[in-house]
């Protein structure tokens, strides 16, 4: 496996002979036609393993690659596949090479409070230039609680971004939230320990969550983002969850949302991928066949059947994989489940979060002071606060 700093070295050699042009992936196109439209080999796909034909697959459409070309010669092609994996592909000489490389990328923190003066989405953009925070805000809180939130009433979050190059990938994560409605804190927090959000007291707290798409016989394949082989010094990932099940289960919708494509995708085969809100997606790949009526462009509801678990693209039996995205982010769909079945947190878990919330407490506490126009109330502090949710 080449490392990523070898790639930065790689494309730093000869830098005036050549150029990088950022191109976007064309809807709907497979590697493999990609590949041909490059005039390269489509033995490139064929001999990789299983693996990493499948995050051939993962490619989001208009998502930004570079070309690295002297004149018509191209001599790389970089392709991000999530915010923390790119296919780079090297022009040898003989042929070409392909290897799966990490993304240069890091996670900086920021703060932010927030006046509500109109609406929960349009402040937090005017403030923070990001269109999808308030998105994931509400996504943590809930509705209702903004429709009874009042002009003056403010917000404060602590939050991480991820940058490349100056870029901002992906959607932010929310570490802790703040929302204060009438005088009264109400908290929200990331537990570092299984990613999920609680109040104060560690109760769940999380209104969007996706169910399981279908009854399975076992796990074949757990998801994973990077797992560096110690003997073949190359990165695999799985970014998905495959869910072993007899052929023609059905595989039902795990959310309310569109169905934004319906068709053969790559290695993944026969894929229906579903748009919920708050710019995340759902994937549903290998399948038999799409239930009758489902195409692109329709809204469906959480638990309608969708398909059926077959075996096509590039499978070794009969199984579903899915996954789930963030905009182009893969995340663990087992630990959003898991957010409906966890309730409340106990014993060492317990403990570990208490500590880890007081600390946000002190931070939450410290992005209000730091507005000199803002007085907090008393129960933003962290010994003394009435957030009863």
């Amino acid at each position: 496996m080449r490392v990523s700093i070898f790639v930065v070295l790689f494309f730093c050699i000869g830098l005036n002979a050549t150029t990088a042009i950022k191109k976007p992936w064309v809807s709907g196109e497979s590697f493999l036609w990609f590949l041909k439209r490059h005039n390269i080999s489509k033995d490139l796909y064929f001999n990789l393993p299983p693996t990493d034909k499948e995050l051939c697959a993962e490619i989001i459409a208009n998502s930004k690659y570079t070309v690295l070309a002297d004149g018509n010669n191209i001599k790389q092609i970089l392709i991000p596949i999530s915010h923390k994996m790119q296919i780079h592909i090297r022009k040898e000489k003989i042929g070409h090479s392909i290897d799966f490389i990490a993304i240069n990328s890091k996670n900086i923190h920021k703060q932010v409070l927030v006046t509500l003066s109109s609406s929960i989405y349009k402040d937090m953009y005017d403030k923070t230039k990001d269109r999808t925070l308030g998105g994931n805000l509400v996504s943590i809180f809930g509705r209702q609680m903004f429709k009874i939130m009042q002009k003056g009433d403010k917000i404060a979050i602590s939050y991480t971004q991820t940058i490349k190059d100056g870029r901002i990938l992906g959607s932010p994560t929310i570490i802790s939230a703040m929302v204060e409605v009438n005088k009264n804190a109400y908290f929200r927090f990331r537990n570092p320990y299984d990613e999920q959000y609680y109040n104060k007291k560690g109760q769940t707290t999380s209104n969007f969550f996706l169910k399981v798409p279908l009854r399975y016989n076992r796990i074949s394949s757990p998801f994973s983002y990077r797992r560096f082989h110690p003997i073949l010094k190359k990165y695999r990932a799985h970014h998905g969850i495959d869910y072993a099940a007899p052929r023609g289960r059905q595989i039902h919708a795990s959310g309310d949302g569109k169905v934004i494509f319906r068709g053969r995708k790559g290695g993944y085969g026969k894929t229906i991928i579903i748009q919920h809100k708050h710019g995340y997606k759902t994937l549903y790949a290998h399948m038999r066949g799409f239930r009758k009526g489902i195409r692109s462009g329709k809204m469906v509801s959480q638990g309608a059947v969708i398909g059926y678990v077959g075996s096509t693209g590039r499978s070794t039996g009969p199984h579903l994989h899915f996954g789930l995205y963030s905009g182009s982010k893969a995340i663990n769909p087992n630990r959003v489940v898991r957010k409906a079945l966890k309730t409340k947190l106990k014993g060492k878990e317990k403990k570990l979060f208490d500590a880890f919330v007081n600390k946000e407490l002190d931070e939450i506490r410290l992005i209000s002071v730091s507005n000199p126009s803002y007085i907090p109330h008393d129960n933003i502090s962290s010994s003394c606060y009435r957030d009863k949710s």
